[in-house]
């Protein structure tokens, strides 16, 4: 291992009280860093020395973003979310596994009404910021100017790339239960932003139907350009949470919902082996519903509409209530 460079090995002498030969050394592996070096120098950068230390019967470490700083604004999820999206971009041979419990998020991205719903219903849960708590309004999102410029990017930057997505025959129910829940409270104000939010489901439903048959990522504006190709299978007798597991040449990473949609993060090695065997286990008996499994993808979605068609005919009837 060569040497680092001169900036590297100043600002390392610094954070570790060393010469500038004593800290070339560390950089080359001439000479080794103690346990309180490491324990220094990741918690100056926020790294994880776990890789250097697994065993079977060490502790498993995760990180957990949102312990650490909740949103304050109602884009700084997102903002987060792109701060780990430029890391891992920055690999070669990317390839996403999207095990899901709801919808994958980025999907969400791809319809603004019903994301702007849900980041209603996960700051109601969870993040508790003050100006989106007295109800929900389309126009108070629409006025957030980076909001919809960061969905983009990073809707775009997952599509991009190659993957594997395990859905089930329940995931937009979740979504339905909270329009449903959210128009009984009175916290959407407008009849028209319930109606469009049902709208939007109903759009979401038909593309991923689209994804699946294609067995690849499109934009819905842009649907003759297709992007990362994708397997899709149909997951009916496992319950999990969300899980991705991102593989690179580089590295690897799982990351998992709590308190969703916030999420933990490990680069632990035992975890993420044992994170592929699960989704090996779940892939083997679901259905393949991508490409030529026509069969099990009309069946799946035919089943999937019976439920949206089902909801349909309660939120018209809690609309003509309520408003």
């Amino acid at each position: 291992m060569r040497g680092g460079s001169k900036d590297f090995v100043e600002e390392l002498g610094a954070l570790l009280n060393l010469k500038k030969s004593a800290s070339n050394n560390r950089i080359r592996g001439a000479t080794k860093l103690s346990l309180t070096e490491l324990i220094t120098i990741a918690q100056k950068y926020r790294i994880s020395i776990d890789p250097f230390i697994d065993s079977k019967y060490h502790p498993i470490s995760f990180t957990c973003d949102a312990i650490r700083k909740m949103p304050t604004d109602i884009d700084d999820y997102l903002i987060n979310i792109a701060k780990h999206f430029k890391q891992i971009t920055q690999a070669k041979n990317i390839n996403f596994t999207y095990f899901a419990d709801e919808v994958p998020i980025f999907h969400f991205m791809q319809f603004p009404v019903l994301f702007y719903f849900k980041l209603f219903v996960w700051n109601y849960m969870s993040w508790k910021i003050p100006d989106y708590l007295d109800g929900f309004s389309i126009d108070q999102f629409e006025k957030k100017e980076r909001l919809s410029g960061i969905m983009d990017q990073l809707s775009h930057t997952y599509y991009e790339y190659p993957g594997i997505e395990i859905w089930n025959v329940r995931m937009l129910d979740l979504s339905l239960d909270q329009l449903k829940y959210f128009i009984i409270s009175g916290a959407i104000r407008d009849k028209n932003d319930a109606i469009a939010i049902f709208q939007a489901i109903k759009d979401l439903c038909q593309h991923l139907e689209m994804i699946a048959q294609r067995g690849a990522k499109f934009m819905p504006n842009d649907q003759d350009n297709l992007l990362g190709d994708t397997s899709v299978f149909l997951n009916e007798i496992k319950k999990g949470t969300d899980i991705i597991l991102v593989k690179s040449d580089h590295f690897k990473i799982v990351y998992s919902t709590f308190d969703s949609p916030n999420f933990i993060k490990t680069q632990n090695n035992r975890f993420i082996e044992h994170t592929q065997e699960v989704i090996d286990k779940v892939t083997q008996s679901s259905s393949d519903i991508s490409g030529k499994g026509e069969k099990d993808r009309k069946n799946v979605f035919m089943r999937i509409r019976k439920k949206v068609l089902s909801a349909e005919k309660e939120i018209n009837g809690l609309l003509d209530f309520i408003y």
